[in-house]
């Protein structure tokens, strides 16, 4: 029985220090989840997050441009106007239609007359009944029938007159949208900034034809850029990196080193054949004697802090 009851502690044990095992990740080989740890990153690439070629929407003759390569550009600064005398002109036309079609619409000076004719009509017709009752054959019945044909035929003439008004409306609504078109025609010329950046290439110059669709400016942002780097599954989980503060350090000449904060924003599902998976931080950049000091291409180091 003694030899027994130990063979079977042992078994217990022996369980026991495997299920410890798995439960600590050693033999499903996965990174040990507990208090995050600082993890640096060597050669991550710095990237552009925003790189736009700004085109032409509507195709002529670039009529200026008011950038050039090194401007600092506000959202919706104007880059450029494609000849819009054209469209101006379509513009006025539409406007002048639609104004024309809305003033028809409502207007009921038609629904009042024929209102009045109406009335007009039944007190002739009244009239003439009543000149009968009078004297039988004042008006013949021939006239008679007349007359009551006329009001009620002016009472129809009503109802179309509401009709019509109705479809003017509906006309007065159609103009209203050419005109609208007409004045995107003439805004689309205009081409604007979509978001703050630096104009980096400018391939076409003012009094060219330009298609639509032609880039016309490249710009890019670069107060906030983009850091990638990769992270090595055995050493930190996927779930851990998500949101991690991230400080990212640049070496300069002479020395001199450059720290820029920020967060994880990405981490990629995908792992690579050694063990790696991806992820990249977009980081704050800064301005130093009216240049940027973090650029894109720099190969820097990345540190993971402990902190999210």
């Amino acid at each position: 029985m003694n030899i027994r009851r130990t063979i079977g502690i042992a078994l217990v044990a022996t369980a026991t220090a495997a299920a410890s095992t798995v439960a600590n990740g050693a033999e499903l080989n996965l990174p040990a989840r507990g208090e995050p740890v600082m993890v640096r990153l060597e050669h991550c690439l710095v990237s552009l997050i925003d790189d736009l070629e700004i085109p032409a929407e509507q195709a002529g003759v670039l009529t200026s441009l008011s950038v050039k390569e090194g401007d600092q550009l506000a959202k919706d600064a104007v880059i450029a106007t494609v000849d819009a005398e054209q469209a101006r002109f379509h513009y006025e036309a539409a406007l002048a239609d639609a104004h024309g079609a809305r003033t028809k619409a409502d207007s009921t000076l038609e629904t009042e007359y024929a209102v009045a004719t109406h009335r007009t009509a039944e007190a002739e017709h009244r009239i003439a009944q009543f000149a009968n009752q009078k004297q039988n054959g004042a008006v013949s019945v021939v006239e008679l029938e007349k007359l009551r044909l006329a009001a009620e035929q002016a009472k129809i003439k009503i109802d179309v007159t509401r009709l019509e008004s109705v479809v003017r409306g509906s006309d007065a609504r159609g103009f209203d949208a050419k005109a609208k078109l007409a004045e995107v025609e003439v805004r689309n010329r205009e081409i604007r900034a979509p978001l703050a950046g630096e104009v980096v290439e400018v391939p076409i110059r003012a009094g060219e034809w330009v298609e639509a669709g032609r880039p016309i400016v490249r710009l890019v942002r670069l107060d906030r850029l983009r850091v990638e780097g990769f992270v090595k599954f055995s050493e930190l989980a996927p779930v851990d990196v998500m949101n991690r503060l991230v400080r990212v350090k640049v070496d300069f000449a002479a020395g001199r080193v450059e720290s820029f904060e920020g967060r994880v924003t990405f981490v990629s599902p995908l792992v690579q054949p050694g063990g790696e998976y991806r992820i990249w931080a977009e980081v704050e950049n800064r301005r130093e004697a009216d240049q940027w000091l973090l650029r894109p291409g720099l190969d820097v180091h990345m540190e993971l802090t402990g902190a999210r």
